[in-house]
């Protein structure tokens, strides 16, 4: 699988409204009555359809075991240890792809990637700002906008730089990045193939009748989303119609008679929402100062302990 895809189209009644282009091999796939894909270019096989992508068959996980991957971190004192480091990592991949000019949907892939090795491997196993480069640069040659290896390096100096040089203290080396790339290709199981919310959103908010008014608050919300795990537990549909009542719950507007027509489990939307506005009390406590100053020294210091032990 080697491209990301973010063209969905999310029910039979929003399909024949959106825009599909597709190859003759894209026409043969099957296509789930909430998800069709368009696609400009050529697709390995099965990875057209959501329901049949590896994003859905194998990292779409239980919330048990994302727990029981956290417990088992030496690193991690707590939850909340691994919510603030994640936050805090959510945002210096989007420093990194913003250096690079990359378009969000590049960093929601990072973020993604990142998210899926730490699920498997500790924060000691690999310095999460070398592994933040490398998600940034595979997930831009995953989406065809191919950045040169130097290129990433140079942004990742400019950001490291630019304030992180007090935690960021090994700047990152190109030889670093190639073989971090190839451990993280191989932890994700080779399934690189990320689907987004981005382009759902959009033909929700069309369909609703509020797109101008509740699309810019909405796509905030899905940004937002990837500081959590919330991309590791629900399909991007999901995340999309959630972002959405969110976003007309914040400008005023009834969107309840839309929702009630569609069909989706309304309680998971529900509880959806309820993690969203769970992630925004959390956003509204978080103290990077803490990360800065406590979390990342201790994954530092807990990575040489591990060392030490592995040569004794």
């Amino acid at each position: 699988h080697t491209h990301t895809h973010t063209q969905q189209s999310l029910s039979p009644r929003l399909g024949s409204r959106a825009r599909r282009t597709t190859t003759s091999v894209a026409a043969r796939l099957p296509l789930s009555p909430l998800f069709r894909c368009g696609l400009s270019d050529w697709l390995p096989d099965m990875a057209a359809n959501f329901w049949l992508s590896s994003h859905c068959t194998q990292w779409l996980l239980e919330p048990a075991a994302v727990q029981v991957a956290i417990d088992r971190d030496p690193t991690l004192q707590s939850t909340d240890d691994c919510v603030a480091l994640h936050i805090y990592f959510a945002e210096v991949i989007q420093k990194l792809a913003n250096a690079l000019t990359f378009k969000q949907q590049i960093a929601a892939t990072a973020q993604v990637y990142f998210k899926r090795f730490y699920f498997k491997h500790s924060f000691s196993s690999v310095d999460p700002f070398l592994l933040s480069v490398t998600a940034v640069y595979l997930a831009g040659k995953v989406d065809e906008y191919g950045p040169s290896l130097k290129s990433v390096v140079s942004a990742a100096a400019r950001v490291r730089r630019n304030g992180l040089e007090s935690c960021w203290r090994a700047p990152v080396l190109s030889e670093h990045v190639v073989s971090c790339e190839f451990w993280l290709i191989q932890e994700m199981g080779f399934c690189l193939v990320v689907f987004h919310p981005y382009v759902p959103l959009i033909e929700y908010g069309n369909d609703c009748g509020h797109s101008e008014e509740l699309v810019p608050v909405a796509w905030s919300v899905v940004n937002d989303t990837y500081r959590s795990n919330i991309a590791l537990l629900y399909p991007p549909y999901l995340t999309a119609l959630a972002a959405l009542q969110v976003a007309a719950a914040i400008k005023g507007k009834d969107i309840s008679g839309w929702f009630s027509e569609l069909s989706v489990d309304t309680r998971e939307v529900m509880d959806l929402m309820n993690l969203i506005l769970d992630l925004y009390r959390t956003l509204d406590a978080y103290d990077e100062s803490v990360v800065v100053r406590q979390l990342i020294p201790h994954i530092a210091a807990t990575t040489a302990q591990l060392d030490r032990e592995a040569q004794a």
